[in-house]
This record gives C-alpha cells, sequence and structure tokens, in this order.
C-alpha cells in the first residue's frame, strides 16, 4: 500500500510488515502542489483515489490539504516522498496514470511520531462527494473555467509541433471520427516546402503534416464522412483562393477556384491567384455540408457571397452579398447548419463584423438575427449546444432556445477594451483566458479544441469535467 495522498508515497516508512510483504513504493514521486477542497472516499492502494491512480509527473510544491501546508519532507508526513525500496528489491509498482480527485481530511494526524496504516485510518475520515476542483493530470496549477454543467479544464498549447515546424496564426481545426484532430494555419508564401495542415492524436501528439499547397492563405478545414469513408474540406484565401477535398492522409480528390459563372467575380479571378481584396475577389472562409451530398462555401472575405455547390464541388447557385443585415452580410465568415434536437435544419452565419449571428432556410431566405456577440468567426454543435468562438476574447456557449449557457476564457476587457493584450506578444497572455479565438470545434467526447488568431499560434483544449 502506497502512494497514499495525493501523490505522497506510504509515509509509514518503520512498518516492517508492509516491507516484508515486499510492496514497492513508486519511484521519482516529486512533492506537489494542491487544493484540495471536497471530501471523498480514499482506497490507500498504490496511490488509488476513489479507483483512480495519480499522476504520474508530479511537479515540486507544497501540499495543502484544508488550507493547511503540510511538512513535504520525504517519507515523514503527508505529501512525504520515500526512496522506492521496492523497485530495489526487484518489486516494481503498477503503471501510474493520470487522475483527479478532490480530497479533505478531518482529524488530520501530523507526522512528528511514526503511526501505522490502522492509526491513520481510525483517526481520520472521507466522504464520497463529486470533486469540485480537480487536479490537473500534468501541472498542480489547474484553470478551470465555466460554470455548472459547462466547465471545462483549460490546457493551453495542447496540440504541440516538432521542431522543424512553425505555427503562423492559427486558423481553424476540425475533428475525424476516430479522435484525430485536424489544424490548418495561414503558412507563409515564401516557405513552398512547409505543410499548412497538422495532425494530432486524443494527447495533442503530432502525427503527420501535409498541404503544402495552401502555405500563405490556408484558412478553413472540416471532416466530413460520405459512405465508409471521411474526407477532409479545405479552404484557402489571399495569394492561394481555392477550396479542396482531400483524403484523411492528404491527397487532392479535387480542387476548385472561383466560380465564375457566379458573375460576381474579376475576369480570371480563377485564373489569376494573387493577394487581391474587393468584393469581387475570392477569399473563401468555411464550409457547411447539405444532406443531399453537396455543400455551402461563405466567401467571407471576397464577395460576401454564401455559394451553394452540389456534390462533385460544381456550383449551384448563391445567395447573401454585401449589406447591413437580414440576409445581406458584412464578413460572413463562418457558417453551419443547425441540427440540433427539436429544431428544423437551418443555415447558421456568423456575420462577423456586424457582430451578429443570421438564421437562414437551406434556400437561403432570411429568418432572424442573434446578437450579442464581439466578432464571432465560426460554429459547430454537439447535442443541444452551439458552440460560437469570437474574436472578441472568448468562446460562447448556446444551449436550448439560443439562450447563452456560458462564456468560456472571457477577456474582452483585457484585449478590446484596455488592450493590455497583444495577439504577437505571449508574455501579455492570461492563463485561462482566450486572444482571439478564430474557430472551435467539438471532439466526440465534448471536449472543445480552440484555434486562436494569434502571431505564435496556439490551439487550446477545453477539458469537460463532469
Amino acid at each position: 500500500d502506497l502512494g497514499r495522498l495525493a501523490g505522497a508515497v506510504d509515509p509509514f516508512k518503520d512498518d516492517k510488515h508492509e516491507r516484508k510483504r515486499g510492496v514497492a513504493r513508486p519511484a521519482g514521486l516529486e512533492p506537489a502542489t494542491y487544493a484540495l477542497e471536497v471530501r471523498c472516499s480514499i482506497q490507500l492502494s498504490y496511490g488509488r483515489v476513489t479507483g483512480r491512480v495519480l499522476p504520474r509527473s508530479l511537479q515540486p510544491g507544497k501540499l495543502l490539504i484544508d488550507g493547511r501546508e503540510v511538512n513535504s519532507r520525504a517519507g515523514r508526513s503527508w505529501g512525504g516522498v520515500a526512496e522506492s525500496v521496492g523497485e530495489k528489491r526487484g518489486v516494481k509498482p503498477p503503471p501510474l496514470h493520470p487522475a483527479a480527485c478532490g480530497l479533505k481530511f478531518t482529524n488530520l494526524i501530523p507526522m512528528k511520531t511514526p503511526h501505522s496504516r490502522r492509526q491513520f485510518l481510525a483517526t481520520s475520515t472521507a466522504a464520497i462527494a463529486m470533486p469540485q476542483l480537480l487536479l490537473a493530470n500534468k501541472n498542480p496549477k489547474q484553470v478551470i473555467i465555466g460554470e455548472g454543467e459547462h466547465q471545462y479544464e483549460v490546457q493551453h498549447g495542447f496540440a504541440q509541433l516538432p521542431a522543424k515546424y512553425t505555427w503562423q496564426t492559427t486558423h481553424n481545426v476540425a475533428v475525424d471520427a476516430e479522435g484525430l484532430l485536424y489544424v490548418i494555419h495561414e503558412g507563409r508564401q515564401n516557405l513552398k516546402d512547409h505543410p499548412s495542415i497538422f495532425v494530432f492524436d486524443q494527447k495533442g501528439k503530432f502525427i503527420r503534416a501535409f498541404g503544402n499547397q495552401f502555405q500563405g492563405g490556408g484558412h478553413g478545414i472540416e471532416v466530413r464522412t460520405e459512405g465508409k469513408e471521411q474526407f477532409l474540406y479545405v479552404c484557402a484565401y489571399q495569394n492561394v483562393k481555392a477550396f479542396a477535398k482531400l483524403t484523411l492522409k492528404g491527397e487532392t480528390v479535387w480542387e476548385k477556384y472561383a466560380p465564375m459563372d457566379s458573375g460576381v467575380y474579376k475576369k480570371d479571378e480563377d485564373k489569376v491567384r494573387v493577394k487581391r481584396w474587393g468584393r469581387d475577389a475570392f477569399m473563401p472562409t468555411n464550409f457547411a455540408f447539405l444532406n443531399d451530398g453537396g455543400f455551402l462555401l461563405a466567401d467571407g472575405y471576397g464577395s460576401f457571397c454564401v455559394h451553394r455547390y452540389d456534390k462533385a464541388g460544381d456550383w449551384v447557385s448563391k445567395f447573401g452579398g454585401p449589406g447591413k443585415g437580414e440576409g445581406k452580410f458584412a464578413t460572413p465568415h463562418g457558417i453551419w447548419i443547425d441540427r440540433r434536437p427539436g429544431r428544423e435544419e437551418r443555415v447558421v452565419v456568423c456575420d462577423r463584423a456586424h457582430h451578429t449571428l443570421q438564421y437562414l432556410t437551406l434556400d437561403g431566405k432570411y429568418l432572424e438575427t442573434l446578437s450579442g456577440f464581439g466578432l464571432p468567426a465560426n460554429l459547430d454543435s454537439y447535442k443541444n449546444l452551439l458552440l460560437v468562438p469570437e474574436l472578441h476574447a472568448r468562446v460562447t456557449l448556446l444551449g436550448d432556445n439560443n439562450k447563452v449557457v456560458a462564456r468560456l476564457g472571457d477577456n474582452v476587457d483585457g484585449v478590446v477594451k484596455q488592450k493590455k493584450v497583444n495577439r504577437g506578444k505571449p508574455e501579455t497572455w492570461v492563463s485561462g483566458k482566450f486572444v482571439h479565438p478564430h474557430d472551435a470545434c467539438f471532439d466526440n467526447d465534448g471536449n472543445i479544441i480552440v484555434a486562436e488568431w494569434v502571431a505564435t499560434g496556439r490551439v487550446s483544449r477545453l477539458k469537460k469535467i463532469s
């Protein structure tokens, strides 16, 4: 029995009976800092707490129990560390895995003199409850945001690139059916051999990269299941001015350019693809998928139109265009089909420069406007929730009837009003708060992945707390 008490190994160092049984103490555990607020049951076996074991990597610090600091000298107090005598004898403990638990003790015995396990159990009490504050997997300074049933642990820098690659303004994110994360960044036009799309596993570990053809204009990315296969839909603006369908490994199925049949673009816009802005330029930003296999493509930085395509990627029609709302847009940057339970299917457009969401029919007829946002950038949904990343430093969750149920990572005051936070200076960023969320999506477990429009790139995971 070891690893007791939030990462501490057996404090009963002189208990010869335990040693004779060959019970090993885990090696490499350091004192740690924890805020322990809630009561729960403790199973004193190999560091398990309420059926879970404790984090593999504990950082130096102090142990707090019931708000009091406790001595962390090795093997002599709660939170102390003892050397792995079991390992020296050839006995190794089972693997330790990340876990979370809140603890609250009463009648705590100071370890000024040795105490047996029985004495400890007889003089301490614990009751089962849902933890309100969880221990971080790796970082003792865990940050929780949200409230009620919408609480998340913030994990900034979740997706980490290998040294040979660098971020340049992370733009959009998508998750496939297996839980792999796809991130597209804008990239640099002069770095022709640098990829613009990166793939990570469920723990943020890099897997592969591709998409050099989108460098300098990488923007929108979505995963779509078609039959038994999944595909990536990617769009790019600026010097690229294209949209494409790819396999999940990056092979191109097709690539297309400005829909000249729409009649809204400058002559040869589909052929002469250079950085040029304007209402007659093609600057696509995001996709939404239709049930017939077709899709909608928002030209958010160009014509301000939403284009409809069939399943082969051929242009069908358009709606929208520049205007002051009610079916007309100013930077229709994000787009989504709202299929949440109990609702009729509708198109939702992030009318970014108007700080609104517009609801329309699938044919593009205006229905209603939702206000109260700060440069809404894109959308995603999960069960009854609609996710709205806002460039004005927060992520919003809308519930039933589109009422706000949570504002996550809100730093509107520091970023927008006081302007104390700079997108190009990470030292000004605040842990647990956002700078410029440009896109966000749910993963398959209801966690949220956020990509921010910052110069060095940043992808954060908001891990759902049940």
